[in-house]
């Protein structure tokens, strides 16, 4: 039986959803490393429910090599804004400018949803990358999550956050 295993060849190819899923993942909870591994093929889509007994140790080797990326920091360039389904979002320019409504529902969701300094990446997002020239609307923020996680690859992310965690250029 022949399976196709997707497997990401670069940060791009890795979106901030399965960023944040991977981030969670914590080797020493897992039988074996094999398992861990099985586990993030998983996280990039691949259902290996029932092949995995039949994997070959060489093969997750082979796989394992292929995701070498994962070991290097992607490159930090700044950028301030990315296009989505033809859609361009910009960062907000200043982050000193925050409206104290934008901080309130970020540090709102933020405990709400208990996240952590990677798991809060899409909600920090929700409220400082909006479409050119809209005003903020909370009732955006969790449609926006959702987006930011399946559209933007991390290496976006990284590249905004050069910009977004200073709030000044």
């Amino acid at each position: 039986m022949k399976k196709e295993i997707l497997i990401p060849q670069e940060w791009e190819d890795v979106t901030l959803g399965e960023f944040i899923e991977l981030s969670l993942l914590d080797i020493n909870s897992f039988a074996s490393p094999i398992e861990y591994y099985i586990k993030m093929l998983e996280v990039f889509g691949n259902d290996l429910t029932d092949i995995v007994d039949f994997i070959k140790f060489g093969d997750i080797t082979s796989i394992i090599n292929q995701m070498s990326f994962l070991n290097t920091p992607p490159e930090h360039k700044d950028i301030k804004e990315v296009t989505i389904n033809k859609v361009t979002y910009k960062l907000k320019e200043n982050m000193n400018d925050l409206s104290v409504g934008e901080y309130i529902t970020m540090e709102t969701l933020i405990e709400r949803d208990k996240l952590n300094s990677i798991t809060a990446i899409p909600t920090i997002l929700s409220v400082i990358l909006r479409p050119v020239g809209e005003e903020f609307d909370s009732n955006k923020c969790n449609e926006r999550m959702e987006l930011f996680k399946k559209e933007l690859s991390i290496e976006q992310v990284l590249k905004m956050s050069v910009f977004f965690s200073t709030g000044v250029r």
